[in-house]
């Protein structure tokens, strides 16, 4: 089970915000505009999508950077459905089930207002292996991506991407048939970034996406801020923003996190409060939290080399 608090002002979903337009309705009808406030208990792993790969990263992540595919921006079940992200549709998949060609989406804007490119998408991908992504053995079932590695130049290239920017056709090779494929294109590694993102570590100065949000500021790992991103006008399965801007700051003290909401201080906490708050708020507050199941897959790391102790 995951918590969901919804404290006055309002809480961190994309509809919260001021009635500016002067609509009477709830959070669907289109309330726009405000500012909403976040407590993570850790600092993300990375804020560079080429290298996250944790639940705070991705959370961080996943309104700012869309790959080429990706996940219907929805609640519960209807979110698991796999959509167009960055390309107009799904891939056409070759008889032999090793070729995917994929189309960007026309008029494609990164939110410093570059325009996308269909050789992004290599870049990206190169960043990925170049950097020794924990996501990049997804990517090695690519034609071409082990010789990339071997041959350790960053600008190389991998043989089984091509992309023509003029038509924003992308097509892609793979060793053998992989059904999982189209997943792998949606996960945020594969999204697209400017093609003169550099080889590096970008999490002080993450570079422009597509998507709702942007990163306005990193404050070392404090917290960051992420603002609406005015030059992405939403297509469907990823709406724009309706938030100005959300604040995220790292507090620790999961007891002072749950207070804070309480007191309105904050509005929304990625992690549910201890079990002394949580009784409380069941009784106490319970128009202003909602529990909810979510997907999640966990797993541990099992020692088979040594015997139990």
């Amino acid at each position: 089970m995951s918590a969901r608090w919804q404290p006055p002002p309002c809480s961190a979903s994309p509809g919260c915000g001021s009635d500016d337009d002067g609509d009477s309705g709830g959070e669907s009808a289109g309330k726009t505009g405000g500012a909403a406030t976040a407590y993570y208990t850790s600092f993300p792993d990375y804020m560079d999508p080429a290298l996250s790969y944790t639940v705070e990263g991705w959370q961080a992540l996943w309104t700012v950077y869309t790959p080429l595919l990706t996940y219907d921006h929805a609640e519960g079940t209807a979110g698991s459905k796999l959509v167009p992200g960055l390309a107009e549709a799904m891939p056409e998949i070759s008889e032999d089930g090793k070729t995917y060609t994929l189309v960007l989406r026309e008029n494609l804007k990164y939110s410093d207002g570059t325009p996308v490119k269909a050789s992004d998408f290599e870049h990206s991908i190169k960043r990925v292996l170049n950097l020794e992504s924990g996501g990049s053995g997804f990517y090695q079932r690519i034609v071409g991506a082990e010789a990339y590695l071997e041959a350790g130049k960053a600008q190389g290239d991998i043989s089984g991407i091509t992309a023509d920017d003029a038509t924003g056709e992308i097509t892609i090779k793979l060793v053998e048939p992989d059904g999982q494929f189209p997943f792998v294109l949606a996960q945020l590694f594969a999204a697209p970034v400017p093609g003169d993102t550099p080889f590096s570590n970008q999490t002080k100065t993450p570079p422009p996406g597509v998507g709702a949000f942007k990163i306005s500021e990193v404050d070392g790992t404090r917290g960051f801020t992420l603002a609406k991103n005015a030059a992405f006008s939403g297509f469907e399965g990823v709406p724009q923003a309706k938030l100005d801007t959300l604040k995220v700051t790292v507090v620790k003290d999961a007891r002072r996190q749950g207070q804070d909401v309480i007191d309105n201080k904050v509005d929304f906490l990625i992690d549910p409060p201890v079990r002394e708050q949580l009784r409380e708020i069941r009784t106490e507050l319970p128009d202003r939290f909602k529990e909810f199941t979510t997907i999640s897959t966990y797993y541990a790391f099992l020692n088979q080399r040594e015997a139990p102790l």
